[in-house]
């Protein structure tokens, strides 16, 4: 249905219509896709999941407004970092919506209805999902809600991101019956669509314990499938012990938790855990615990590169050397300043350096998606008794997989250090690994230098460095590292 013959049929009649999904939400149910209705699997298991503020992110107008375009022109660039799902926020329907107005359901500034179809036909080829905002509140009804949900995920939306906003605040019960009612509706759509939590309460009827279970517990029929974890967001400055609190953490009772450090409502993870020396390499840890930790990570847009923070919120996507081309982000004055540090962090100097920021998540995001203890496998905590490391090791939880338990180990300090692991190994059952297969560390250059093996008792870490090793798998045997697949192989990948 062509957006001229959609406005406005009144209240009623676009309810009706909005609740057949259209073409373009087929496009979510490709045969053989994970999330299909074809697999067991649900997609967003180990998903990815990128948060783009539209207006900020890339500007195909000349009017210095990031649109709809704009993420299209960007899509290759997201697909080479992994991502799985894309978050649109703050993207919203008009407050008007639905109740007998003319005019575009959303923002005009955006682009057009036209231009969203585009976006999810090119996210859909490229194997990636989009999630929208809804605001449960602002609606006047449970029945609003509805009828809003219908119009995105009947243009392909996979997912609803449910937010709190400037009305009144409801009731727990109007909350579980708007959550109830909208997990039903996404039912009656292809493709696994999903509710993402990201209000400062629990999901309804959900229980938070302090320690990460082993597996996530399947989500229940009337609750969210997805929700947010703030605490690395609530993190003031960097501390060990406030991190290795962040990563045992347990998700809310049927849910997946989606840990994030980064939002639109936070000062910028480079700065806030920084300390004006070691940035980077700070940073390089925070990727570690969000790409090999538990849940379903939820990146910021432009944490990936170490954008700093800016007084303009959100200030524009740092694409290339600002003093030549606006960042590239855009032909014209862009709508806020960019940040104060374009020049320096940028995706076009960053791309060709092995050792940047941007290519430490690469190549994060390509492990995870290629070995199954770190996509979905249970975790337990290592040297919890050490206060200068932070440490964690993912087991596969089929027992049949070829590859092995995945250790993480965080030097949190200052100063070089040489550790171990070998009493927390064996206390895990796993006494005869001596030694690891070294998949990634944040201060080796060269990928042949990451093929080595290093012993469970002498780890050697730099200064805020990150090492990553595989353990033979559990029959025993000295298995190769997990290869990655060429969906998501970077620059610096072997």
């Amino acid at each position: 249905m062509r957006s001229g013959a959609r406005r406005w049929l009144g209240w009623t009649g676009a309810a009706l219509l909005l609740a057949m999904p259209c073409a373009d939400g087929q496009t979510l149910a490709k045969r053989g896709w994970v999330g299909s209705g074809l697999t067991v699997d649900s997609w967003w298991n180990g998903a990815l999941l990128y948060q783009i503020d539209p207006v900020s992110f890339q500007d195909t107008k000349g009017d210095g407004f990031g649109d709809l375009k704009g993420i299209v022109q960007r899509l290759d660039y997201l697909q080479g970092l992994g991502v799985d799902a894309i978050v649109l926020s703050p993207f919203q329907l008009q407050p008007d919506f639905g109740h007998g107005t003319v005019g575009p359901p959303f923002d005009a500034k955006y682009g057009s209805e036209e231009d969203l179809d585009k976006l999810v036909q090119e996210t859909s080829a490229r194997r990636m999902r989009l999630f929208v905002d809804l605001p449960l509140s602002n609606a006047h009804s449970t029945a609003d809600s509805v009828n809003a949900a219908r119009f995105w995920l009947s243009r392909g939306m996979t997912g609803l991101r449910l937010i709190a906003d400037k009305g009144d605040a409801l009731t727990a019960a109007q909350l579980a019956d708007r959550v109830r009612e909208l997990r039903k509706v996404c039912a009656t759509y292809v493709g696994q669509r999903v509710l993402f939590w990201d209000l400062p309460q629990a999901p309804p009827g959900a229980a938070v314990g302090r320690t990460y279970s082993r597996h996530v517990a399947a989500p229940t029929a009337a609750g969210p499938q997805l929700a947010i974890d703030a605490r690395l967001a609530a993190m003031p400055h960097f501390d060990t012990g406030d991190l290795r609190q962040a990563m045992t953490a347990q998700p809310a009772t049927g849910t997946t938790a989606v840990p994030a450090s980064d939002s639109e409502s936070v000062a910028r993870s480079f700065d806030r855990l920084g300390d004006g020396i070691h940035n980077a390499e700070i940073a390089k840890i925070l990727a570690a615990a969000l790409l090999t930790g538990p849940g379903d990570p939820l990146l910021y847009f432009g944490q990936e590169i170490g954008m700093a923070n800016s007084p303009n919120a959100p200030a524009p996507m740092q694409w290339g050397p600002a003093e030549f081309d606006i960042g590239s982000f855009t032909s014209g004055v862009p709508w806020v300043d960019m940040g104060p540090n374009a020049t320096t962090a940028n995706v076009a100097l960053e791309d060709e350096d092995a050792a940047s920021l941007l290519n430490w998540y690469r190549r994060l995001s390509a492990l995870r998606h290629a070995n199954p203890a770190l996509r979905d496998g249970s975790m337990d905590m290592l040297a919890e008794t050490n206060p200068d490391i932070v440490a964690w090791i993912r087991r596969p939880k089929d027992n049949g997989a070829t590859t092995g338990p995945v250790v993480v180990v965080c030097n949190t300090t200052g100063r070089a250090l040489v550790v171990t692991v070998a009493g927390d190994l064996r206390r895990l059952g796993l006494e005869s690994s001596v030694t690891m297969h070294t998949l990634a560390s944040s201060t080796l250059l060269a990928p042949a230098k990451e093929t080595g093996m290093v012993s469970v008792s002498a780890i050697a870490l730099p200064p805020f460095g990150v090492y990553i090793g595989e353990l033979p798998h559990q029959a025993g045997l000295e298995t190769a590292p997990s290869p990655l697949r060429s969906r998501y192989r970077s620059r610096t990948s072997p």
